[in-house]
């Protein structure tokens, strides 16, 4: 039994590791429904190479979060994306949400909220 504890002990922060995220975003300024935005961030070594980032909201009518796909097979280490936003409500409590490109139930850290206008 203590083995078994043991090696679920050393291989559980190796899954962990498999889909770590690292990602900082600097937080969007003057987004636009509907118009050319951009998103930068730091990531760091053993971050996945590749992600989608998703925009998402709360959204207090049907108490669940809309979300869209900005870009998808976002390049990690090019520290930059460039996308046209879709035509969103203009509204408070927007941010980005990181998730893998194979499993999108695997999520890096989300981006501080911001607004669209």
């Amino acid at each position: 039994m203590l083995f078994k504890l043991a090696a679920v002990a050393v291989l559980l922060p190796l899954a962990s590791a498999q889909f770590a995220y690292t990602y900082v975003y600097t937080t969007p300024t003057d987004w636009v429904s509907g118009q050319p935005a951009n998103v930068s961030w730091t990531a760091e070594v053993g971050d996945p190479e590749q992600y989608t980032l998703l925009l998402k909201i709360f959204n207090s009518t049907t108490n669940s979060e809309d979300n869209w796909v900005l870009a998808q097979g976002i390049d990690t280490y090019s520290y930059f994306a460039n996308f046209t936003l879709p035509d969103v409500v203009p509204a408070d409590g927007y941010f980005l949400l990181p998730v893998s490109v194979k499993d999108t139930s695997t999520e890096g850290p989300p981006s501080n909220k911001f607004s669209i206008a």
